[in-house]
C-alpha cells in the first residue's frame, strides 16, 4: 500500500459518467492546485475485485462512522489526523494513477506529514482492507440506509466506467464518438461491452484484463438469467 497521484482528467470523466447517471456525482475531487491548495493524493489499492483496484483520498474530517478508517500518527498517539472514508473510494484505471515520490516533495514539513501518513496506513494495511472491503459488499448488496445511499459511491457503475475509460484509452477511442460504451448487468452480475454489428470490436486479452463480456447492441440481456446461457447464445 502507498500513495498515488490520479489524472484529473480521469475523475473528471467519471463524474461527468456518473453525473448523467444519476444527476450529481460523489466521485471526490483530488486537483485543487488551480485554486491556490495542494494537490490531493490517494492511497491504495485498499481492495481489489476483477483486476479492479479501489483507492481512497485522505479527509481532514475527524468525525468517526461504521464507513470510515481513522488515521493516527506515531509521535501523535490518540490525535486523528484525518480518516480514509470508503464510501468515496474509487476504482481507478491503471493509465490514470502514478506513483507519488515523496522524496520530491519540496516542503520539508510536507515530506515529514506524508512519511508518517504512509507509515501509518502501511502498519494498518489488514484493518483498511478489511474495513473497505465491508463497505464494498454492504454498498453493492443494497444495505446502506435509504436516507445514506446519495452519500456513497455506486462502485459497480465507477467499475464499468473505469473499465469503459481504459478500454476506449488502450483503444485510441476516448472521449470520440466511436467510444465503447460498458454496462454492468444485475442478471449475469458481469460488465459488458456495447459495440455494433458481429465483428468483434477488442482483442480477447482486452476482455480478459477486467473478466469482461461482449455483445451487441441488439442483444437482449434483460431475458439472460445467467453466464452460462449468455455464452451459449453468443460466440466469444
Amino acid at each position: 500500500m502507498n500513495i498515488y497521484d490520479v489524472d484529473r482528467n480521469y475523475t473528471e470523466y467519471l463524474q461527468k459518467k456518473e453525473i448523467e447517471e444519476r444527476g450529481f456525482t460523489t466521485v471526490p475531487n483530488f486537483d485543487y492546485e488551480d485554486v491556490g491548495r495542494e494537490k490531493k493524493f490517494v492511497s491504495g489499492p485498499v481492495f481489489e475485485i476483477d483486476n479492479i483496484k479501489y483507492y481512497v483520498g485522505a479527509s481532514h474530517k475527524k468525525i468517526l462512522n461504521d464507513d470510515c478508517y481513522p488515521i493516527y500518527f506515531e509521535k501523535e498517539p490518540g490525535i486523528i489526523k484525518g480518516t480514509l472514508r470508503f464510501q468515496y473510494m474509487i476504482p481507478i484505471a491503471p493509465s490514470a494513477v502514478k506513483f507519488r515520490n515523496i522524496r520530491m516533495e519540496p516542503s520539508k514539513s510536507r515530506r515529514n506529514f506524508l512519511w508518517q501518513y504512509l507509515k501509518s496506513i502501511q502498519k494498518n494495511k489488514p484493518f483498511i482492507m478489511e474495513k473497505s472491503n465491508e463497505v464494498y459488499l454492504k454498498q453493492i448488496s443494497n444495505q446502506i440506509p435509504e436516507d445514506l445511499k446519495d452519500r456513497f459511491n455506486q462502485f459497480k457503475f465507477l467499475e464499468s466506467k473505469m473499465i469503459q475509460y481504459e478500454l476506449n484509452y488502450k483503444l485510441g477511442l476516448l472521449n470520440t464518438e466511436e467510444e465503447l460504451p460498458v454496462v454492468y448487468n444485475e442478471n449475469l452480475q458481469q460488465h459488458i461491452v456495447l459495440y455494433e454489428g458481429y465483428g468483434r470490436p477488442v482483442e480477447p486479452k482486452h476482455l480478459k484484463d477486467f473478466n469482461l463480456l461482449a455483445h451487441t447492441v441488439d442483444f437482449d440481456l434483460e431475458e439472460m438469467e445467467s453466464v452460462e446461457e449468455y455464452l451459449n447464445e453468443i460466440e466469444l
